[in-house]
């Protein structure tokens, strides 16, 4: 049985003779590749893997292709010319990875009806029939940027297939032995785990995000381990574009999210519980009520995060006795001053309170001059805001 039909069948059996550097690399590219969560980012770990992959293979330089967004993106740490080469002649078509160039594109396709995973250009240019060598992309792309031997690496994602490729101008391993081959198909397992995790965590975190981007409530998310924010909702980008004093809603949150962090950090192990609702934050223009969740590791981000919710209630008139307090109002007075910051005219008091709308209009006088307004507008901005009586 051929390699290229063992890996078909997966009954790959064979032996690998590693030295004992190789067999270290080895376990160190296992641990890499089923430890995403231990990069930063989802670049970070490909640029991680990347490297482990280069030292297991003896190769020149790692590249990631992949769609991202409905968008083909070709990724190098080492080789960032080539994979602004490959953007510009590859694209992505139902999630795969297509060549201008017939030669590569045909071997691809085999690839995939053939269902594999792991492969060399060498291989890829037997399933074909041959060409490869021959064709305008190696010559004008894969020789002047080193690349004239590949080791690749597929996997399948939410948007398609995802290529970890390892280049070498002068290839150090048989492109077409089976100990190539099958070293190749020993990684890819461990690839598919960690890619996996990744997607899962994507996943989970597109969905709440989307969900959130629906509320009328302002949210954000902020890293439990660092306090760096992570995402906020359009309705609270809203909220807080309409308050000169934004800024003191957000440090205040901050202040209250590294608090949390401190906490957490000084009980390393427990399950933090943060409180479900918060005193509210105040500016000239608006109070806001925020309440905090904790959210596990996994659902937003690779470590756990804080979820926070904001509203702005609306105002509320002040109560009769307030007024009658805080303005010097009599009883009448306070009832009607009410009254006319909800919108009744003086026909609708003068019915309401059974009194003549000459009446109405003495108290009305009488409380524009305590509460020093000129205005029904004015009268009613005033009572929401909780103004003390103006200074004449």
């Amino acid at each position: 049985m051929s390699i290229v039909r063992a890996l078909e069948s997966g009954k790959v059996q064979m032996a690998l003779v590693l030295t004992l550097t190789d067999q270290s690399q080895l376990a160190t590219t296992f641990e890499a590749m089923l430890s995403p969560f231990a990069s930063a980012t989802p670049d970070a770990w490909f640029v991680r893997i990347g490297n482990e992959m280069k030292a297991l293979c003896h190769g020149d330089s790692a590249l990631v292709c992949a769609q991202h967004r409905g968008h083909g993106r070709h990724f190098s740490a080492d080789a960032p010319e080539l994979a602004a080469e490959m953007d510009a002649r590859c694209g992505f078509r139902d999630g795969e990875l297509r060549f201008p160039d017939p030669t590569i594109d045909a071997g691809l396709i085999e690839r995939r009806r053939r269902s594999v995973d792991a492969w060399t250009a060498a291989m890829l240019n037997d399933v074909a029939g041959g060409g490869y060598y021959g064709s305008e992309f190696y010559n004008e792309v894969a020789i002047p940027f080193k690349a004239r031997a590949t080791m690749a690496l597929a996997v399948h994602g939410p948007e398609g297939e995802v290529m970890l490729g390892v280049n070498n101008e002068r290839p150090v391993l048989d492109p077409l032995s089976e100990d190539t081959l099958g070293l190749l198909a020993l990684m890819l397992p461990a690839f598919r785990a960690g890619f996996e995790m990744l997607s899962r965590l994507e996943f989970s975190r597109h969905t709440l995000a989307t969900a959130l981007d629906g509320l009328a409530e302002g949210m954000m998310v902020f890293g439990l381990a660092d306090s760096r924010e992570l995402y906020r909702n359009g309705a609270l980008i809203a909220m807080l574009a309409d308050d000169p004093e934004h800024l003191v809603v957000e440090r205040r949150i901050l202040q209250l999210v590294r608090g949390l962090c401190f906490m957490k950090r000084g009980r390393a192990g427990e399950r933090l519980r943060a409180p479900a609702v918060l005193d509210e934050i105040a500016t000239r223009r608006a109070r806001y009520r925020a309440r905090f969740t904790l959210l596990s590791s996994g659902i937003f981000s690779r470590d756990e995060a804080v979820l926070v919710a904001i509203e702005a209630p609306a105002p509320r008139l002040p109560s009769a006795p307030t007024l009658t307090a805080r303005y010097k109002l009599t009883k009448r007075e306070a009832e009607v001053a009410l009254k006319l910051a909800t919108g009744a005219s003086d026909v609708d008091l003068a019915r309401m309170l059974g009194i003549s709308a000459h009446t109405v209009r003495h108290h009305t006088e009488n409380i524009f001059a305590k509460l020093n307004v000129h205005s029904r507008k004015a009268l009613a901005l005033h009572l929401l805001n909780g103004e003390s009586p103006r200074q004449r």
